[in-house]
């Protein structure tokens, strides 16, 4: 019997179930409402802990090197001090994912792994937009549909965030946030940064980045939807594209 799946939505939750799909036989087509190949990464970091980790040990058949490890610092609640966190780049993962998901190849992953016996085949339509949905927004169509009690709570907090690349840099704060994830605890707010490399997988010095997450508090108010509507009078749901974001906001 044919085993065939269907995903819409082609970030990283998307390629993730579709590559564990994939590896367990199914044939699997991935929708996705963009239209370019890579969805813009804007160097954004994450670190890969837990699952996420253990998924890319057990699924991850491209081995390069993805991740800049820091130990999280003093300022660090005392259960978490010294705790190796392993950071890299939105952009990176998504390519390290496309190339095992269909072998998209790119300048961070020049050559795809090959498929292996028992493996699923694979598809990934971009620019789909019959459908239209955000697969981990706040409000998506499908999980409205068919979790129809499940609610999204905001919890008070939203961020802002942003990388700055070695290179503009002093030196001697360069080998201050290298290594380590910095975390600072404001009145109603606290402050992450941490170094990642660049989408494209560049971890030379001076090309790394640092990231930089601020969270200061807001409660769901006017002022909200205002901070969250961009230059062209859009509100936006979840995230405001860089590029996008007004002056005065």
């Amino acid at each position: 019997m044919a085993k065939d799946t269907i995903i819409i939505g082609g970030s990283i939750t998307g390629l993730m179930c579709g590559i564990m799909l994939k590896h367990h036989g199914y044939n699997v087509t991935i929708i996705e409402q963009e239209a370019s190949t890579f969805r813009p990464g804007y160097n954004a970091g994450m670190s890969l802990r837990g699952e996420a980790g253990a998924f890319l040990e057990a699924h991850d058949r491209v081995g390069r090197d993805m991740v800049i490890e820091g130990t999280s610092g003093e300022n660090r609640p005392a259960p978490q001090r010294g705790i190796t966190l392993r950071n890299t780049s939105w952009g990176l993962l998504v390519r390290v994912l496309r190339a095992n998901f269909d072998g998209v190849m790119s300048k961070a992953v020049p050559v795809a792994p090959a498929t292996r016996k028992g493996s699923g085949k694979t598809m990934f339509k971009n620019g789909v937009r019959g459908v239209n949905l955000q697969e981990a927004g706040q409000k998506v169509t499908v999980e409205r549909t068919l979790l129809s009690d499940v609610n999204r709570d905001y919890l008070g907090y939203f961020c802002w965030r942003g990388t700055v690349p070695e290179e503009l840099v002093d030196e001697k704060w360069n080998k201050v946030y290298l290594g380590k994830t910095m975390f600072e605890f404001l009145d109603q707010s606290y402050l992450i940064i941490y170094t990642i490399p660049t989408d494209e997988g560049d971890f030379s010095p001076r090309k790394r980045l640092h990231n930089w997450v601020w969270y200061p508090k807001m409660t769901e108010s006017p002022e909200m939807n205002d901070l969250f509507t961009d230059v062209n009078g859009l509100e936006n749901c979840g995230t405001v594209p860089r590029n996008l974001v007004r002056p005065e906001a």
